[in-house]
Order: C-alpha cells, then sequence, then structure tokens
C-alpha cells in the first residue's frame, strides 16, 4: 500500500477482501494507512464478539474491528475510529463460527477471555 506497487494476492479465506481488482471509485489519497490482517486474527476476533458483546459478524466485519483495536492501541491520544461490519455471521456457522473448519484450514481459535 504504502509504496503505491500492486501485488498479486496471497491466498486468503475472509471472503470479499483480498480481491484480484480495485473498483475504480477507490481513490487511494483518501487512504492514510491500511492495516494487515490474518484471516486467524479476523476469525478470532468473530469468535471474541459474538462471545463478549453478542455481535455474530461475518469475517470481513472481524478484520475490520480488529484492525481498528490495532489502530487504537497505536494512537497517542483518545480519538474517535469507524469502522463498518458489513454482514452478520449467519452465513458462515459451518465456517468461521465451526472450529474444526477452521483447524483444517491451520487456524486454531483460542476460546475468547471474559472482559
Amino acid at each position: 500500500f504504502k509504496t503505491g506497487v500492486l501485488h498479486e494476492p496471497g491466498k486468503f479465506e475472509v471472503e470479499g477482501v483480498g480481491k484480484e481488482n480495485i473498483p475504480g471509485t477507490m481513490d487511494f489519497d483518501m487512504v492514510d494507512d491500511a492495516i494487515r490482517v490474518t484471516d486467524a486474527q479476523a476469525f478470532q476476533m468473530c469468535h471474541n464478539m459474538a462471545s463478549q458483546e453478542g455481535i455474530m459478524a461475518g469475517g470481513s466485519g472481524g478484520l475490520n474491528v480488529f484492525a481498528a483495536t490495532e489502530l487504537a492501541s497505536q494512537l497517542d491520544e483518545a480519538a474517535t475510529i469507524v469502522t463498518v461490519i458489513p454482514d452478520s455471521g449467519i452465513k458462515y456457522l459451518s465456517k468461521i463460527y465451526n472450529k474444526d473448519y477452521c483447524e483444517s484450514l491451520g487456524i486454531e481459535i483460542e476460546d475468547p477471555v471474559p472482559v
């Protein structure tokens, strides 16, 4: 992102992100930064949100919330951070919310720690 050079996307499991095409409406001049998030981090955040907040999000929502929490941890002063949870996790019960499926991908989901 920071170099302006587009790379071939690697393998990813979070649906709806990492696509090979970038919409023509994307204006990179409006983007300050991009935070890289792994499938494991996104899926774990989905489990954490479901367990701790009662929010059952899809993988891209877990990815966005993980990135928002990473951004928050980097800030030196209070700020308002806004992100999007594009869809519910109901379509992903057999995938993201299925620990056996995650393990088949090499993703170990830890039990969320109560807050």
